[in-house]
């Protein structure tokens, strides 16, 4: 059973947006690396796969954040 306080916080307190501390990170990404985390075998293919279009996005998210940052 949850303490009063807990629940009355919770109740309270509005839930913060997960963000990420890169600036160039995108929601579309964030979402993608939370269900790669629900892939059971960390060593199966489809969490391999996960991991290189991940990759793949970041990279990309990060180039086009940095051009618009230099122009």
């Amino acid at each position: 059973m949850k303490n009063i306080l807990v629940e009355t916080a919770e109740e309270c307190v509005p839930k913060k947006e997960r963000r990420s501390k890169n600036k160039w990170m995108t929601q579309e990404i964030l979402s993608m690396m939370s269900d790669r985390q629900k892939i059971k075998k960390r060593d199966s293919q489809e969490n391999r796969d996960a991991d290189k279009l991940i990759k793949k996005k970041c990279r990309d998210a990060k180039e086009t954040w940095l051009d618009r940052e230099c122009r």
